[in-house]
């Protein structure tokens, strides 16, 4: 074979593997992604390999197989969803048409040789090290393979990165249950080792202008210590509502459902710093363990990881090798751009638009002074995705920059939750539902504490309908994070989705003191009441609701419904004259009629936003659409969307 006609063949190869996963990744791709035409490239296929341009692709994507089958337990089903053949039982018949053999005979053939019980899984810090050689320009997780064309197993080292996470992710067992702590009736909550913690916002001794170090010193011990499974740890969203509060250790203790609290505080001036902690525990408000600090700001991370080891330690926490090294684990080197991190990131949390436009810039320049910085290519992600969020950003635009910055994010850390929850809420809002589900699996294995995460995932168990997972994971997320109204409202909401009324009625009173002032929270009572089909309370709640925040669409189609449903007929019609007929009030017109219980009008308009490709929010267990639940219209729409 000429050098010429062999570099093309390689780069075939090369174009072919590193989209195994993506199944929109067809002929007419590859053919723009090798500047050829379908005729040329059939033409130099057919003679080089005697095989046509598809066989040829599924003949690579059996080699990949024969691979995965050697070095991994996956069932054949997973890889068969990873090599995007479009069916199992289709990759059964192609193997053994390739191999002459099906899949299960290979593997019990190849153990069998090797004289093992099991298949040999595959060695993760392999994979990990695969991961550094990854690109960032691909729809999903992956890190190209480069199997030569005639070498079967020459890249096994190389496996895809998701794949590994996968394998990691299916050892791992979640197997939780409710706590039986006093005062917790949460349903559904993972059982942790019995010891938890809430980290106070450490004080700053500094200039004021110096609080965002005090807090990422405080986020930094959060994160490291959220990395242990089995301790429960409260975010810090909800630790945060105590900065400067009066309440005492034990007071506060109570409210947040731990019995530790970690205190400090920072004194930054110029390049020096100190800085004191403090683990209290709660019953009798007694310290355990102090630590103080004296230095530069360069050592910083060496003193935190010893911090979160040892209060790890005081915890009864066994730390595994695994455990320990992820807790060494160093950010950045560059105390400059991990001040510039700090910065950026407290600036997301405010999500007003000129906020999050300087927290990018921020981010920004802490990835110029340390490109190798992962966390901050994921915080960048996260404040690109929540620029199209809050509607300040085209959602391409937003989708492509979250997307490229999370992939980097996971090439520099292939541990980073964050970004692979920003790949999972990519993938949820454009109707992925399998790829969103295992980017959240994967974000959950590495961060399964963070609370947002864990709600994140509920958001898309409830898209698909499992519901008993949704207010599983959403009770998690209020577990660790109590005082976060968002949190809160929407594990309400996945209560009266899933059915379970009696528990829904419980958190709608133990929220009254608590988000008296969010208008979240009434939202979600209004949906809790239009369930029990009390429509005087229901309105009376969405009222309180659109007083608190004016203008929520959901919340005004929503009211009209209930309206309707109170005998309000005049009302509901009204409202519709007046509404514009446009693809953006489609979906607000079928939940209208469907009050009104007019069916043919309420599917004729959940068609037409079908056709115009707008999906309603949870469309499959939503309330407001039950009554279409039976029509066949319903279910061809539903299977439109995959659902």
């Amino acid at each position: 074979m000429k050098s010429s006609e062999k570099v093309l063949l390689d780069k075939f190869n090369e174009v072919i593997e590193s989209n195994f996963h993506n199944s929109d990744f067809g002929i007419d791709e590859i053919c723009l992604e090798l500047g050829t035409s379908r005729s040329q490239l059939y033409r130099y296929i057919k003679e080089q390999t005697q095989l046509s341009t598809s066989l040829y692709i599924r003949q690579r994507k059996l080699l990949k197989a024969q691979e995965l089958l050697e070095s991994s337990d996956m069932k054949t089903a997973e890889i068969a969803y990873l090599l995007s053949i479009d069916s199992p039982q289709n990759f059964s018949k192609y193997f053994a048409q390739e191999f002459g053999l099906t899949p299960t005979a290979y593997r019990k053939k190849t153990i069998e040789e090797k004289g093992l019980s099991d298949s040999k899984p595959v060695v993760m810090e392999e994979i990990f090290s695969a991961a550094k050689t990854g690109t960032g320009n691909h729809t999903f997780i992956v890190a190209p393979v480069n199997v030569k064309p005639n070498d079967t197993f020459a890249g096994r080292k190389y496996l895809y990165l998701v794949i590994g996470l996968i394998l990691f992710m299916a050892w791992a067992a979640y197997f939780w249950k409710p706590l039986g702590e006093k005062g917790n009736r949460l349903a559904g909550v993972p059982a942790f080792s019995g010891n938890s913690i809430a980290i106070m916002p450490f004080k700053n001794l500094g200039k004021p202008e110096t609080v965002y170090f005090s807090d990422g010193i405080m986020d930094q011990i959060h994160g490291s210590l959220s990395l242990l499974n089995k301790l429960k740890v409260i975010s810090t969203t909800s630790s945060g509502k105590y900065r400067n509060s009066p309440k005492l250790i034990p007071q506060i203790a109570r409210e947040l459902d731990v019995n530790y609290i970690l205190e400090g505080s920072v004194l930054q001036a110029n390049q020096k710093l100190r800085i004191n902690v403090e683990l209290v525990r709660a019953n009798d408000d007694r310290t355990v363990w102090t630590k103080s600090y004296d230095g530069g700001t360069k050592d910083v991370f060496s003193f935190l990881s010893n911090v979160a080891k040892e209060v790890a330690l005081e915890l009864d926490q066994k730390l595994s090798n695994t455990a320990e090294e992820k807790l060494r684990k160093v950010p950045t080197n560059n105390p400059e751009a991990y001040r510039a991190y700090l910065q950026g990131c407290q600036l997301i949390v405010i999500r007003k638009k000129e906020y999050l436009e300087e927290s990018i810039v921020k981010l920004n320049r802490a990835i110029k002074l340390d490109p190798e910085f992962a966390a901050a290519y994921a915080s960048l992600g996260h404040a690109y995705h929540l620029m199209a969020e809050n509607g300040f950003m085209e959602e391409t635009e937003s989708f492509k920059m979250t997307e490229q910055n999370s992939l980097t994010a996971i090439r520099l850390d292939a541990e980073n939750g964050l970004a692979y929850a920003n790949l999972a809420n990519i993938y949820r809002l454009q109707n992925k539902w399998e790829q969103a589900k295992t980017a959240y699996e994967i974000a959950l294995k590495y961060s399964p504490n963070d609370a947002q995460i864990n709600y994140w995932f509920s958001l898309l168990l409830r898209s698909t309908g499992n519901m008993e997972e949704a207010i599983r994971y959403s009770s998690k997320a209020v577990a660790l994070d109590p005082l976060h109204h968002v949190i809160f409202g929407g594990n309400i909401t996945n209560h009266v989705y899933g059915g379970e009324l009696d528990r829904a009625e419980e958190l709608v009173n133990d929220g009254k003191v608590l988000f008296k002032d969010s208008w979240v929270y009434y939202w979600v009572k209004g949906i809790y009441f239009a369930a029990m089909k009390d429509y005087k309370q229901a309105l009376a709640s969405y009222a309180k609701a659109n007083q608190l925040n004016p203008g929520i669409k959901s919340i005004q189609y929503q009211t009209v419904f209930c309206q309707a449903m109170n005998g309000q007929i005049n009302e509901a019609n009204a409202y519709l004259s007046q509404l514009p007929n446009l693809p953006a009030n489609y979906v607000s017109r079928a939940v209208i009629y469907a009050g009104l219980k007019d069916k043919k009008q309420s599917l004729y308009y959940l068609q037409k936003a079908a056709d115009a490709d707008i999906l309603p929010t949870d469309i499959k267990v939503s309330l407001f659409l039950a009554s279409l639940r039976n029509e066949q219209q319903y279910k061809t729409i539903l299977a439109k969307f995959g659902l």
